[in-house]
């Protein structure tokens, strides 16, 4: 979530940075389809848009660093 934050946040220290370095946020982006996707189908009610929203994205972020555990962990094996 943090680094979300950093790549596409409009108070991110790295903003100016990445306005003109494009290949990192469009990756980030590419991978918050997810759960864009689910708030667009799920539509829920206005309060509970942004929970929706900030879970999913940090279950996605989650299943990512786990996949990626796993891959690092059986290489060291």
């Amino acid at each position: 979530m943090t680094a979300t934050w950093l790549v596409l946040g409009e108070g991110s220290p790295l903003r100016s940075f990445f306005l003109y370095h494009v290949t990192i946020p469009n990756i980030i982006g590419r991978l918050l389809v997810v759960p864009f996707l689910l708030l667009t189908v799920f539509r829920p009610s206005s309060p509970w848009e942004e929970i929706v929203g900030y879970g999913s994205e940090f279950v996605q972020w989650f299943v990512i660093g786990y996949l990626l555990s796993l891959i690092f962990c059986r290489a060291r094996s």
